[in-house]
């Protein structure tokens, strides 16, 4: 059977199995019911579904009356929920975050911006490329080179462990946390004990205008923020090896309209990616 997926704002994209005979309002369910489990989906009124670039004019309507094709994308648009309000001080420290990361920006440290982050279960090599990539991970540490690792997402505000994060692997430690936790902060506890480098991993739990139904800007806008403007050094003479990648990483191979790299093509190659400016 074709596979699909649904995208829901500021959600995961979830991937399903789905026939022709299947209703955009059945297909949407089974994502909805994955992603939240213990809530409802709105009635059919209540829903803006997409596909192609297209309205679905009534949810009853089959994949097939919209000629869906495998590993398209349904998206889904949610009435708003009191708690998916804005969080305007978890996204107010964001902004200042990626100021502060920017300007003590180390000559050869690497940044690496999820956006979207949060995974639902997809298993531990979901987990790492979308938050803290073996080959990134072992680069810096082989290096020496520090890591600030800055992850955002809704979900992220989820503290009950239903869906295991980076975070919930060994080697991480929670260091602090605040706004009712949803921003945290954990360090990388193996590559300290080696003497390598620092790996520092901040969660927050917003979401951001430009990552609506689809990433807009190839992650070089995050609240507003131009990640191109605040990180102008990197790979600059005084910050040569230092790099940016920033955006969504939930594809294999990724989408290059989901991300962008900013610095050495050598370095970020090392790192495992492949340079995107």
């Amino acid at each position: 059977m074709p596979r699909i997926f649904v995208k829901f704002q500021d959600e995961k994209h979830v991937e399903l199995a789905a026939g022709p005979d299947a209703t955009f309002r059945s297909v949407v369910e089974q994502a909805y019911r994955e992603l939240r489990p213990h809530d409802e989906l709105p009635p059919d009124d209540k829903l803006k579904i997409f596909y192609d670039g297209k309205l679905v004019a009534k949810a009853t309507l089959t994949l097939g009356d919209m000629n869906v094709q495998a590993h398209k994308t349904i998206s889904v648009e949610l009435p708003a929920r009191r708690e998916d309000a804005p969080i305007d001080n978890v996204l107010a420290k964001l902004q200042a975050f990626l100021r502060l990361s920017a300007g003590e920006l180390g000559p050869d440290e690497m940044t690496f911006i999820g956006i979207g982050c949060f995974d639902h279960g997809h298993g531990e090599d979901s987990i790492k490329r979308q938050q803290c990539p073996d080959s990134l991970l072992q680069y810096c540490i082989r290096q020496r080179v520090d890591l600030n690792l800055i992850l955002v997402d809704p979900g992220f505000a989820d503290t009950t462990g239903r869906f295991r994060q980076i975070y919930d692997m060994p080697g991480w430690r929670l260091q602090f946390e605040e706004e009712g936790s949803r921003i945290r902060q954990y360090s990388y506890t193996p590559s300290v004990t080696a003497g390598a480098c620092d790996v520092w991993l901040t969660v927050f739990a917003t979401g951001i205008a430009e990552y609506t139904l689809e990433l807009a800007g190839q992650g070089k806008l995050i609240g507003g923020i131009s990640l191109p403007d605040v990180f102008a050094a990197a790979g600059g003479p005084h910050h040569p090896g230092a790099c940016v990648i920033s955006g969504n990483f939930y594809l294999t191979p990724a989408d290059a309209s989901q991300y962008f790299t900013r610095g050495s093509q050598q370095v970020i190659a090392a790192a495992g990616f492949t340079h995107n400016p």
